[in-house]
């Protein structure tokens, strides 16, 4: 009896890696720090790194570690590792690895760009902004600043990036001993981020900008799982019931492409995932101080995902 010789097709895997090494240095006469200073502070900054990481390179992984402190002013390194795997023969994918080096100090400088405009606005609405190329040009007592949008765009419009920054320096602001911090590309004694202790108070300052307004979040690259899809869309506005991170959330597609698609005939159905540009837009609720989630859009719908076949129990099945 001849064996069945089977064929497999294997797609080359790519692994994009790298390591940058920071110095989180908190400056002063000190050799010991205060535990909740050191927690509370690194705990609110990884949230910051975590969201900055996610609004700039969403298709990574990254993690952060923790060497052991060096002498001298409390100093702690921090490892990022970012990875990301693709698909060997992707043009876009090969561009990648030779274009999206230091990902790290990318990340680190975006953060230090929102400590910029904390200390820039102390809080305040700037007089004036408005949209140039891919800056915003704000204008603040007369005087003219030029601001990266991304960045502008994670200040103005992401809560949880200031609630964190309120927190840190909150945290940082309550113990004496700690006269700065500052931040070091370890490679290349780099100094990325550096705040002085009289300018702690500034990010605390709530920011008006996210007070009293709609503001909206955006979240490339989404999964979401369809509940209840409309298979016939006749109205301009496209309304379907999806899930998303565990909770029920109406949608309106706003995808024209994709619901031309739906109208031709494309199977899609409950249960199915389909991977999406969200756009959340939350409106500012005084008796919490923080913006709810109030209505959501798929701006863009990249892929179709069926649900994955149940598998059918023979409850007859007597084998052993």
């Amino acid at each position: 009896m001849s064996k069945q010789i089977t064929k497999q097709t294997i797609n080359p895997i790519l692994e994009v890696q790298k390591q940058e090494k920071f110095e989180y240095s908190y400056n002063g006469d000190i050799e010991s720090i205060d535990i909740n200073t050191l927690l509370l502070s690194q705990i609110h900054f990884l949230t910051i790194v975590n969201e900055v990481q996610r609004e700039l390179f969403p298709e990574l992984q990254l993690k952060i570690k923790v060497e052991a402190p060096k002498r001298g002013s409390f100093i702690f390194i921090s490892i990022f590792e970012w990875l990301k795997e693709s698909n060997l023969f992707s043009k876009d994918n090969l561009e990648y690895v030779n274009a999206a080096w230091d990902v790290g100090v990318k990340i680190v400088t975006a953060i230090g760009g929102i400590y910029y405009l904390y200390k820039l606005l102390k809080g305040k609405k700037p007089d004036k902004e408005e949209r140039k190329d891919t800056n915003v040009i704000i204008t603040i007592n007369g005087n003219v600043y030029i601001i990266d949008q991304t960045v502008y765009g994670l200040y103005k419009s992401n809560p949880t990036i200031n609630l964190a920054v309120n927190k840190q320096f909150e945290a940082l602001e309550g113990d004496e001993n700690v006269d700065g911090i500052s931040i070091i590309k370890s490679e290349t004694a780099e100094k990325l981020i550096n705040i002085e202790r009289e300018e702690f108070i500034d990010l605390t300052l709530r920011n008006q900008l996210l007070e009293g307004e709609t503001i909206e979040k955006p979240k490339s690259s989404s999964v979401v799982f369809i509940k209840k899809p409309d298979l016939f869309p006749k109205k301009e506005k496209v309304s379907w019931d999806l899930i998303y991170e565990g909770r029920n959330i109406k949608a309106i597609i706003l995808d024209k492409g994709f619901i031309e698609k739906i109208n031709n005939g494309l199977r899609i159905g409950q249960g199915d995932s389909m991977v999406v540009d969200l756009n959340i837009i939350a409106e500012f609720d005084s008796r919490f101080n923080t913006h709810i989630d109030k209505s959501y859009e798929i701006k863009k719908v990249y892929d179709v995902l069926p649900k994955p076949e149940q598998k059918q129990i023979d409850f007859n099945d007597k084998t052993e």
